[in-house]
């Protein structure tokens, strides 16, 4: 997959992309669905690398853009996982 995002610090992705270090992403969102009720989606990535080259830095600031990254199995950590949950608080 890919995200797009903007960093500051060196340690948020420049080192993981010469390093190649593991890192785990959570996305998650909370809305409505099909208008009828509110719902939690949650995916969790705990095997995650980033791929490609180093984002260029014309210096210091924020370096935006958009980073490729697989998710995988390591056979150590909980796989990708998906979860769903209903918000509503009334039956």
């Amino acid at each position: 997959g890919s995200i797009m995002c903007d960093y500051m610090l060196k340690a948020d992705f420049a080192d993981r992309f010469v390093a190649q270090t593991e890192f785990s992403m959570i996305w998650e969102w909370v809305g409505p669905v099909l208008d009828v009720q509110t719902a939690l989606l949650r995916v969790t990535m705990p095997a995650c690398y980033l791929l490609g080259p180093l984002p260029p830095s014309d210096g210091p600031g924020v370096v935006s853009g958009e980073f490729a990254f697989a998710a995988t199995d390591d056979d150590t950590t909980e796989p990708t996982t998906i979860y769903i949950q209903s918000l509503e608080t009334t039956l």
